[in-house]
């Protein structure tokens, strides 16, 4: 079974749906799971101004998941808390071993 909405798999690259916090004390990722929305949770230091809480996700994710950064890009909800990342040059495999050695295991779609 694939897992829950938090990827999807698309001709580009891998979809990340993400539920980002700006403003936090500290910048963590992944934060947690939001089973409501489906969505990995990411705290960002960067307020959300001026795209810097986006810039500051895409460093964060690359830096993560060892990617260059021109490898993501936020396909949607630049001006939300909930994104789509698009990550290319990387299999789902590859991100679920990141995040379950992280702490993380997405759950399964029934």
């Amino acid at each position: 079974m694939p897992p829950a909405r938090v990827l999807t798999r698309s001709s580009d690259g891998i979809l990340l749906h993400i539920h980002v916090t700006p403003g936090a004390t500290q910048t963590l990722f992944p934060a947690g799971f939001n089973e409501w929305r489906q969505a990995l949770e990411a705290r960002l230091h960067a307020p959300a101004q001026e795209n810097k809480a986006n810039e500051e996700l895409l460093r964060v994710l690359a830096g993560f998941f060892h990617l260059r950064p021109q490898d993501l890009r936020i396909t949607s909800g630049e001006s939300s808390r909930e994104k789509t990342v698009l990550l290319q040059h990387i299999t789902e495999p590859q991100i679920l071993k990141k995040l379950k050695d992280a702490g993380y295991e997405l759950p399964r779609d029934p």
